[in-house]
């Protein structure tokens, strides 16, 4: 890692111990996440006001992946 100061910012923005292995375990258990598993790094990282918004429809953003597929499968007309 060539840039400690970044891992550190990065890991102590989502709340996990600064150590790169432990960091990678993280996301990739959050980028996975099923639609209805709330994503952690979007609750850590998002702003107060859009968390406010999140509760007032009831919703927040599952894992990455899950989002990227549905986005696609809901906007593609020739499935």
């Amino acid at each position: 890692m060539k840039n400690v100061k970044a891992l550190k910012d990065v890991c102590d923005a989502v709340g996990v111990e600064t150590d790169a292995n432990k960091l990678v375990g993280f996301v990739l258990a959050d980028v996975y996440r099923k639609r209805w598993e709330p994503s952690e790094i979007g609750l850590r990282l998002a702003p107060k006001k859009r968390l406010a918004v999140y509760e007032k429809l009831g919703i927040v953003p599952g894992g990455a992946m899950v989002e990227i597929v549905d986005a696609l499968v809901k906007c593609s007309f020739m499935l």
